[in-house]
């Protein structure tokens, strides 16, 4: 009998299991040098685009939060995951026109996932792309509702956007071949999660700083701080 209870009482004092581990996440802030800010700068708007905007426009790319953590900012892997495939999303990007502007300002998509562009006014807009590497469109959006969606097939950081008629109006898309990406917060924060363990080389890109790079480790688990500064204009 003593025989058999024995491995029961061995599974009873068992130390419990431990909880799931989360994968290791890279987290950082992305700040500009006080010595190269930008001052913010207003958008001149012709009385017809006016009425669709509250208050005064002024150029998104300008700005930083009061400790200099800059916002908009695409923050990915750019050395390290050579080699390996990633099945791109199928879910949909989304890039809107509303209150005379691109929304989101910057964003990622991968290779080969749809991005839908939507005007979301009653007034028209041309949609034109800049590419280097990927195929060139200008699809005009004459009115609310009017959508298209567009795929890119090559990664290239980043792409120009810019609307036709409104020279003001624009937005910067990256398009990576992996997940492994994210775009700064107000105060430059970011974070991106379940990296695999190894080496890499991230970059910060703004459209009026010099990129910044910085090389990291990243293991099994924890929190990977990386930090970045722009201290070159363009």
């Amino acid at each position: 009998m003593m025989k058999l209870l024995l491995p029961l009482l061995l599974i009873a004092c068992s130390a419990p299991p431990a909880p799931p581990q989360e994968p290791a996440r890279v987290t950082g802030t992305v700040k500009v040098n006080a010595a190269i800010r930008h001052k913010p700068k207003a958008v001149v708007l012709d009385p017809a685009c006016a009425a669709l905007v509250e208050g005064p426009l002024f150029q998104e790319e300008r700005r930083v939060d009061k400790d200099g953590g800059a916002p908009g900012v695409i923050v990915y892997v750019k050395r390290g995951l050579e080699g390996r495939a990633f099945e791109p999303p199928k879910e949909k990007a989304l890039l809107q026109i509303k209150g005379h502007r691109f929304v989101p300002g910057v964003f990622g998509v991968r290779v080969g996932q749809e991005l839908t562009i939507r005007n979301e006014e009653d007034h028209p807009y041309c949609v034109h792309a800049l590419p280097f590497h990927n195929k060139e469109f200008n699809v005009g959006l004459p009115r609310r509702g009017i959508e298209f969606t567009k795929k890119f097939e090559t990664a290239e950081v980043p792409i120009r956007i810019k609307d036709d008629v409104h020279p003001w109006m624009g937005a910067w898309v990256s398009v990576l071949p992996h997940p492994f990406f994210a775009v700064t917060g107000g105060t430059g924060s970011f974070e991106i999660p379940g990296l695999p363990p190894g080496k890499y080389t991230i970059e910060a890109w703004h459209s009026l700083y010099v990129q910044v790079t910085k090389e990291i480790e990243v293991g099994e688990k924890g929190e990977v701080k990386a930090d970045l500064e722009f201290t070159q204009r363009r």
